[in-house]
């Protein structure tokens, strides 16, 4: 699965302005692990602790990919070194027969902490 295959998609971009952090890989992983929002079903920025869960893919950071055909579900995302962090994620929503948005889940992003 990906972008093309999505029917609805969350897409999230953000970085530290006037920032000049350089985290260790293991600290990114602690810190998406951290940050993770529990409500119901996968947190935004979802980290598995098994061969899906995220990892290296350059010296710069680390990445998830989770396509998860039989829940319908697909994320992807990177967390750079710097802290710029991306995040291309299916639509719960979608899943259910009334296709409609949770504004209140679409709009609570993960947040990392690096201090």
């Amino acid at each position: 699965m990906g972008k093309k295959d999505l029917e609805g998609y969350l897409k999230f971009f953000s970085y530290l302005a006037n920032c000049n952090i350089n985290k260790e890989l293991a600290d990114l992983l602690n810190a998406a692990d951290e940050s993770q929002i529990h409500t119901f079903g996968w947190p935004i920025g979802v980290v598995l602790h098994n061969d899906k869960g995220p990892k290296p893919y350059t010296q710069n950071g680390i990445k998830a990919i989770i396509d998860d055909t039989r829940r319908h579900s697909f994320d992807y995302w990177t967390l750079d070194r710097d802290g710029k962090y991306y995040i291309l994620a299916s639509l719960f929503e979608d899943s259910r027969a009334k296709k409609k948005i949770f504004i209140d889940t679409r709009t609570i992003l993960s947040h990392f902490s690096f201090l």
